[in-house]
């Protein structure tokens, strides 16, 4: 199984864990049928699975109030292969996360502002920054 692409979780596989994340199992979306369950089902007894097929995760879900200053709060869905909790909590990774984001978008707008010239950069740098940035 290649990198996120041509993927597709599998919902919850176990219970909520004690942080509030719960384990799932991401699965090529090319299998199907009963092969599908069967992954599925091995995934719940804690069972290793074929890793060009299937992979297990845990999942994060949290909001982010009112991030577009439009009233509405945002769902982020963070999924990692840190399968164990105690190895980094929801909260650790939710913040990780975000200040990931944090400091990728300072990047875009910095490469932006040098493709510009300086002043503000056009939607055109931005994106040509932000696919750069995205692609190294």
């Amino acid at each position: 199984m290649t990198g996120g692409t041509g993927c597709e979780r599998a919902g919850h596989v176990d219970g909520m864990l004690p942080d509030g994340s719960y384990r799932s199992v991401l699965i090529d979306q090319k299998i199907t049928g009963r092969k599908r369950e069967a992954l599925i089902e091995a995934a719940r007894r804690g069972e290793d699975v074929d890793e060009a097929s299937a992979r297990h995760v845990r999942v994060v879900e949290y909001d982010v109030p009112d991030r577009e200053g439009n009233g509405k709060d945002e769902l982020i869905v963070l999924v990692t292969t840190i399968t164990d909790y105690r190895r980094a909590a929801a909260e650790t990774l939710a913040r990780a996360y975000h200040e990931r984001w944090v400091r990728h978008e300072a990047l875009v707008r910095r490469e932006a502002l040098r493709v510009e010239g300086g002043g503000r950069p056009s939607r055109w740098a931005v994106a040509a920054a932000w696919w750069k940035l995205s692609a190294a």
